[in-house]
């Protein structure tokens, strides 16, 4: 389909040297918007990188473009897979990469737009899941998921992690021994690539251009454009819940109810208890929030306790809606600005806080920057007076050392220095240490941490929560134990991430 607007010039410069254009950020500020201004004006196609927005259904939950959006431009990878299926990265992946292919030799822009963050990583960077794109979908989800899902289902996780340790201890003292999904993720690459998970991200590393977080960059960098679309947290915030109680007012409720009697006449068809909310559409934020009063009989969600549990579903459902926003930010910087030995494209941040000023500061400064693209001077030259610096990247990184800490007093494992500190510092174990002294035991709260195996340094994990909970490492103090207190502090100040200072020249073309 031709873009409308679109001048030979810009057509001549761009087939010349087509960019691969990537719109990020948290959800609720705009994404979408940006990326559909871009492919109309710019002869492109939309790439969608949300986990959610592939599945068919739940169009109010999930955000998707209208459809008379989608008729504006092509759109991929939305409503392609019922939602009764399991779609992996990896068949993200396979399917948009060739998407973009096709793309690039008929000479359109893609253009990737989406929150889903490590989706979009799976585009740009060269990662382990390389080796299995090529493979037939079918192939691939029998290996990945639907031969061993009894299985992963089945065995606790402390034995799947001593599984772990006997095939790659290196990657089984990065994880925790109850984050089941990381212990299962590793033992399926061990089992499909006949190599331990820890050696194929060492070789990724190793590999000219490679990093501590994974292979390099699929596409130059100077023909990958990165737009980050920011807001100030609190006006987010705000804009989230209206976002909700817009939902509500178009039918929310109703669309949950229907996708909820849908998936109960399958589950009791294949006889499974409970519902699982960590399969394929049901991580959707919204329907584990409002379960509690979809499960009520009809004649009931009328009464008063129907109406507090719908309103507890609405409140849960904007403060999840707000953590997951604050989550997708330490995300991009975490992994786009503060990894100095990894290739990443120029990043641009764009301010969407006022939505009333859209046009000046996110659209036309878009364009400025890809029109300074197409004409040769590319994304990071020098030369136009109109184009905003990216943001810089740190020239250290704050990731830490990922070794296991075993504490013999407390029988607890933790994962990470921050993590240990915050053990030594909690009120458990500073009890259980006065009163191991108070035995004769001669344990002191300062012992040095015993680490559970020696290992060579493998930085490809994120640092995982004592409770077996991913967490973005954000580093921590390793020279003394923190107190509860300090520790509940440090986490409430990492809920509010500050953005990076926008560097946009106001001057215009």
């Amino acid at each position: 389909m031709a873009a409308v607007g679109l001048s030979r010039t810009t057509t001549r410069l761009l087939n010349s040297r087509l960019p691969v254009i990537v719109v990020c950020g948290a959800t609720g500020t705009g994404k979408s918007k940006l990326a559909l201004e871009l492919a109309v004006k710019y002869g492109g196609e939309i790439i969608s990188a949300d986990s959610m927005q592939i599945y068919q259904g739940l169009d109010i939950i999930t955000n998707k473009v209208t459809l008379e959006e989608r008729q504006l431009v092509p759109h991929h990878l939305i409503d392609c897979a019922s939602p009764l299926t399991r779609w992996t990265v990896v068949d993200f992946q396979r399917k948009s990469l060739a998407v973009i292919d096709d793309l690039l030799v008929n000479g359109r822009v893609p253009v990737i737009v989406g929150g889903t963050h490590y989706y979009i990583e799976s585009l740009l960077w060269k990662v382990l899941l390389d080796g299995d794109h090529k493979s037939s979908r079918d192939q691939t989800t029998t290996l990945l998921y639907e031969r061993d899902e009894q299985l992963r289902r089945q065995r606790p996780p402390a034995r799947l992690h001593q599984l772990l340790r006997k095939v790659d201890p290196v990657m089984a003292d990065t994880i925790h021994p109850n984050n089941r999904r990381k212990i299962f993720r590793s033992l399926q690459a061990w089992q499909q690539h006949g190599r331990p998970h820890s050696e194929l991200l060492r070789s990724q590393r190793d590999s000219e251009g490679g990093s501590t977080l994974g292979g390099p960059l699929r596409y130059d960098a100077d023909r990958t454009l990165i737009f980050w679309v920011q807001c100030q947290q609190e006006v987010l915030d705000r804009r989230l819940d209206a976002r909700v109680d817009d939902m509500m007012s178009r039918g929310l409720v109703a669309e949950l109810a229907h996708f909820h009697h849908l998936y109960n006449e399958r589950r009791l068809q294949d006889e499974i208890k409970e519902a699982d909310y960590t399969i394929g559409i049901f991580q959707s934020i919204g329907l584990k929030e409002f379960h509690e009063f979809l499960v009520l009989p009809s004649s009931e969600q009328t009464t008063q306790t129907g109406r507090r549990l719908l309103d507890q579903g609405v409140e849960a459902l904007k403060s999840r809606t707000r953590r997951y926003a604050r989550k997708q930010t330490k995300w991009i910087v975490k992994r786009f600005l503060e990894q100095p030995d990894r290739q990443v494209p120029p990043v641009y941040g764009l301010d969407a806080t006022d939505v009333t000023e859209w046009n000046e500061k996110i659209r036309d400064v878009a364009f400025r920057i890809v029109d300074s693209f197409g004409s040769g001077q590319g994304p990071t030259g020098d030369g136009s007076e109109c184009r905003p610096k990216p943001l810089a990247v740190a020239e250290t990184s704050t990731r830490e050392e990922q070794t296991s800490f075993h504490c013999p007093l407390c029988e607890k494992v933790t994962v990470g220095q921050r993590q240990w500190q915050e053990h030594l510092g909690s009120n458990r174990h500073r009890k259980l240490v006065k009163r191991a002294a108070a035995n004769g035991d001669g344990l002191d709260q300062q012992s040095k941490p015993r680490r559970r195996q020696p290992r060579s340094a493998n930085p490809a994990a994120k640092t995982d929560r004592a409770d077996g909970k991913d967490e973005t490492n954000a580093g921590g103090s390793q020279e003394a134990a923190l107190t509860s207190a300090q520790a509940a502090q440090e986490e409430q100040q990492q809920q509010q991430p500050q953005l990076p200072p926008l560097q946009i020249d106001r001057q215009t073309s």
